[in-house]
């Protein structure tokens, strides 16, 4: 892995052949020649990966990180992070403090993977202009569920020591199938309705 490191200035990372680890710590840096292989280091408060590259960790400093259009890995830190995958079926990692895990795009083909959700701590939320749902609006929350219920639905299944498959049933009628939004590989707590928020 070639490491690729600017200076304190706006600088042009150049990636190689290898997958590459880049460091950013300017807002006016860019990288040119990254793949899908590579992986960006963070310390900015912000920042999203640009299209061609394949993870995110967010460094010291750093608060929030989201990925692009392709299947990322993103990785939080020791702070409270807001992550998000973007469109694509994403591996998002919190780390340790009060995570938010955002989604922005819906359907099985966008639905990430939340490796170390803690319920009660975390949250999952969703913002609504882009789901057709209103901000504020309090979502629903069953498990397992068979009846149908009223408005928008968070449904949870799964057994404890599984995966828990999270999918959002929009109008909660059933109307249209519920799409899953995520997984939670690994979880501590049993997640409520107070773990989701439309925003």
């Amino acid at each position: 892995m070639a490491i690729i490191k600017g200076t304190i200035g706006a600088d042009v990372l150049l990636g190689t052949a290898q997958a590459d680890q880049f460091t950013i710590n300017n807002t006016g840096d860019s990288i040119i020649g990254g793949t899908l292989q590579d992986t960006v280091v963070s310390t900015l408060n912000s920042y999203t990966l640009a299209d061609g590259l394949g993870n995110l960790i967010l460094g010291s400093g750093a608060i929030a990180g989201f990925g692009n259009n392709y299947n990322n890995i993103v990785s939080g830190n020791l702070r409270n992070n807001t992550i998000g995958g973007g469109a694509g079926q994403d591996e998002l990692w919190g780390g340790a403090g009060r995570d938010t895990f955002v989604f922005s795009h819906f359907g099985d083909l966008h639905a990430d993977q939340i490796q170390d959700f803690e319920a009660g701590l975390d949250k999952i939320v969703l913002r609504g202009s882009d789901f057709g749902l209103t901000a504020g609006t309090v979502l629903a929350y069953e498990l397992n569920r068979q009846a149908q219920g009223v408005g928008p639905t968070i449904l949870r299944y799964g057994s404890a020591g599984t995966s828990q498959a999270i999918y959002l049933d929009r109008d909660g009628i059933g109307g249209e199938k519920a799409q899953l939004l995520c997984t939670l590989q690994t979880w501590a707590g049993a997640t409520s309705a107070s773990d989701f928020a439309i925003v």
